[in-house]
């Protein structure tokens, strides 16, 4: 996982923002936001709760939900296809991936299992 999040990050400096006049992009989904609403709809404290996930467990479904997005929005197996997958998807993966990763669920958002779930 740190080795793709780091080769993400070394991308995202070299090749997406690497012209000076872009320095955001929008995303259709608001991790942060969803991540916020889930602590407060499970009642999660940053300071109190504990989290129960695994990191493996963590690991799997977001790579799961990375292949469904896949799967979902350009369905076929030819060459315009599968590169209008990889193109419409690649930096929500990005952001996805850096998002959730492990360490941050655990011991930033300290999510449980529930809300883990709910956020995916």
């Amino acid at each position: 996982e740190f080795e793709q999040i780091k080769s993400d990050q070394q991308e995202l400096r070299k090749y997406i923002f690497a012209d000076s006049t872009v320095d955001s992009a929008h995303l259709p989904c608001n991790f942060e936001r969803l991540i916020r609403y889930a602590q407060r709809q499970f009642r999660i404290y940053s300071n109190k709760t504990i989290s129960d996930l695994h990191p493996k467990y963590i690991l799997d479904r977001v790579s799961e939900l990375s292949e469904r997005l896949r799967i979902a929005l350009f369905p076929g197996d030819d060459v315009i296809s599968i590169e209008a997958r990889n193109n419409a998807t690649h930096l929500f993966n990005i952001v996805m991936r850096s998002t959730l990763a492990t360490k941050r669920v655990l011991k930033q958002y300290r999510l449980n299992q529930k809300a883990f779930d709910w956020v995916l």
